[in-house]
């Protein structure tokens, strides 16, 4: 009888045999076709000093990379947390696997890639370096050469996080999101830090699909690099049952999967690792985050200010036919009043950047939050009950006709305000009568009404779309705000 020998490294049938917790396998002990060896000895004391020196070293090493390496990120809240400016690199990780040697300079700021299970316990293994309480688990060991070395989904399940720990970690999703559009400062662009992609990310349009060094394009507001493009970047989430969410894209990716937008956030397989990186995120000390603080307040009440004064000034009063009168505002929304309102600037494929513009909307839900937060900020009623549905997107639920915050204008409000001589309409926009898609209308700039479930009835139908012919203006659907 033979038992089972534990053999490592790879050999020349392997695709890839990297240096790796994962090239490990096992087999009969009287194989011979696939094993050679290598020999060992106890080491003397003089040895073992000379090895403490190299790690020593190795460690002098690993604090001079990662000293100025992290940024802090301020939530709205006044907490927060402190994120890598870039994605991890070559260099570091062998660092920290204790690889060698140092990959050579051309190669050594050029992200590494890894499976999410290597991430986790890169992100212990840097903790204990650092003389922080590591945040990942399995079965209460935090010490990660105790824990199985196979990438199995078993092992992967087993993980547990301890978000009280001091130590370092992935980002969960909104904590990427958040930081990717500049935190609360909430970036109106359509990438991170900027509209043009080629200036902040390396993508399939703009290299031969292979990584490039970190740091080489523009950051975003924050000072991240590289969070648009490069390697996508493992996040704590769970995707699916066997799937976690991978968010940035990478080299192989086109300009339509960097939008940073949750909806578009990429799931793959927990074991992959091609193209898959990783950025470091701890806790923040209360006092990383104080200057970051104060300019937070400061910018909040800049936005609140201009606010309030833009609605004061675009706003109008309408009186309906049974005499009740209105508020609206005389113009769509812009992209400047949603980026100071809600932050950010939501995307559509027509939708072009500029302040002065009107939001493009694919979905009026996302109108009617926009709705709720202006109401909020000026101490207002809010009108829509919002939740996620089964798939994860917000979603009218109910309506308080009776609150005085702003709200979507209903059909016959929407005709009568498009009547009024100061007030010009230059697109299809939504009303809305009840949650129903038959109560939710689409206008256009000659009054023509068609309801949400005429809509996609027409869409799903083999009607001629000669008969129809500004259905096709629905792609650039903006809207307005009324209150009682």
């Amino acid at each position: 009888r033979h038992l089972k020998r534990s053999i490592v490294g790879g050999d020349y049938y392997d695709s890839d045999p990297r240096l790796s917790w994962n090239a490990e396998g096992s087999t009969p002990d009287y194989v011979l076709e696939w094993g050679g060896f290598r020999i060992t000895r106890n080491a003397n004391s003089q040895e073992i000093e000379k090895a403490k020196k190299i790690d020593s070293q190795r460690k002098a090493k690993i604090n001079s990379l990662i000293k100025n390496m992290f940024v802090p990120v301020v939530k709205e809240d006044g907490s927060g947390f402190m994120m890598a400016k870039t994605e991890m690199t070559r260099e570091l990780w062998k660092l920290l696997v204790r690889a060698s040697p140092l990959p050579p300079q051309a190669d050594a700021k050029i992200p590494q890639e890894v499976t999410f299970y290597d991430a986790v316990r890169l992100c212990n293994i840097l903790s204990s370096l650092q003389g922080l309480t590591p945040v990942y688990s399995i079965d209460g060991i935090t010490n990660v050469y105790q824990w199985e070395q196979e990438e199995s989904y078993e092992n992967t399940e087993k993980i547990q996080a301890n978000p009280s720990a001091d130590g370092y970690r992935l980002p969960t999703m909104k904590e990427w999101f958040y930081a990717a559009q500049g935190g609360y400062r909430k970036s109106p662009y359509l990438f991170s830090g900027s509209d043009k992609l080629d200036s902040v990310a390396w993508y399939s349009d703009n290299c031969d699909k292979y990584w490039m060094p970190v740091a080489t394009k523009k950051p975003n507001e924050l000072g991240l690099y590289d969070m648009n493009g490069n390697v996508s970047e493992w996040v704590w989430d769970r995707a699916s049952e066997k799937e976690r969410y991978a968010l940035g894209g990478d080299t192989l990716d086109s300009e339509y999967e960097m939008y940073v937008q949750e909806e578009l956030a990429q799931k793959y397989s927990y074991y992959a690792s091609y193209t898959f990186g990783l950025r470091f995120v701890r806790n923040a000390l209360p006092s990383e985050l104080r200057s970051e603080i104060a300019a937070m307040e400061k910018l909040n009440k800049k936005k609140e200010t201009w606010v309030q004064s833009y609605v004061k000034g675009q706003s109008l009063s309408v009186t309906m036919q049974e005499g009740k009168t209105i508020t609206a505002l005389k113009t769509a929304i812009t992209q400047k009043l949603w980026y100071y309102v809600q932050g950010g600037n939501p995307v559509t494929e027509q939708n072009v950047r500029g302040d002065n513009l009107p939001v493009l909307l694919d979905d009026m839900n996302l109108a009617a939050v926009f709705c709720n937060t202006l109401s909020q900020m000026q101490g207002l009623s809010p009108v829509y009950t919002l939740a996620k549905n089964s798939d994860g997107y917000t979603i009218i639920t109910a309506i308080d006709k009776n609150a005085n915050g702003w709200r979507l204008p209903t059909k016959e409000e929407l005709l009568a305000i498009s009547q009024r001589r100061s007030v010009k309409r230059t697109l299809v926009e939504f009303a809305i009568d009840g949650i129903s898609y038959d109560s939710i209308y689409l206008i256009n700039t000659d009054g023509e009404t068609v309801s949400a479930q005429e809509y996609l009835d027409y869409w799903e139908s083999d009607d001629d779309y000669e008969e129809y012919p500004w259905y096709d203006e629905v792609y650039s659907t903006g809207f307005r705000i009324v209150r009682n």
